[in-house]
């Protein structure tokens, strides 16, 4: 099935796609390809509301599915249910510390709420296990915005860019910053 999910896929057809890929699900709930596949789907497709009821089935049934657990927070992220995302997200990182997406998304998660210190705290901690990413970096660095750390928020999209001289974004807020400064 995930096969035919890959044709459905190369022709454009992403709602059939998301289809095929629950297909598989049915069969083998746990299967680590097609859950990957399933979260893009979800978010392809704005299908958060289904993959939310797909994966409360599947953690039911397989309360140690982490993959499945981080795909129902990344549901409810989707839906704008940010409380219900940092509890999943939280299930996801018991069942596996180092898994850099759940922290990343457990800070955006804190982020969209504005809890901005609870979004650096997880920000820090997946750039331990991820500290190539300049996405995190540029997150850390809007964070440190929000709470007028300039100096800091300066240090962060400068790393950014250092990862990657062509981040827009990045090179963007280094001159908010600089116009804050009087530059």
């Amino acid at each position: 099935l995930l096969e035919i999910a890959d044709v459905y896929i190369a022709r454009g057809e992403s709602s059939l796609e998301f289809e095929m890929v629950v297909q598989a699900l049915e069969y083998n709930p746990i299967n680590e390809d097609a859950l990957e596949r399933l979260a893009f789907c979800m978010e392809e497709c704005d299908r958060y509301e289904d993959s939310m009821n797909i994966h409360k089935a599947i953690t039911d049934e397989h309360p140690f599915c982490m993959r499945a657990w981080h795909n129902l927070g990344l549901s409810f992220s989707g839906l704008d249910l940010y409380e219900k995302a940092i509890e999943a997200f939280s299930y996801a990182i018991a069942l596996q510390d180092s898994f850099a997406p759940a922290i990343q998304e457990t800070a955006e998660a804190y982020y969209n709420l504005e809890e901005y210190d609870e979004a650096l705290k997880y920000y820090l901690e997946a750039l331990t296990f991820d500290g190539r990413n300049e996405e995190l970096y540029y997150s850390i660095g809007y964070t440190h915005f929000h709470l007028d750390n300039y100096k800091k928020a300066f240090h962060y999209f400068d790393k950014a860019i250092k990862i990657d001289e062509y981040f827009a974004e990045a090179h963007f807020m280094v001159g908010e910053i600089q116009k804050k400064w009087g530059y």
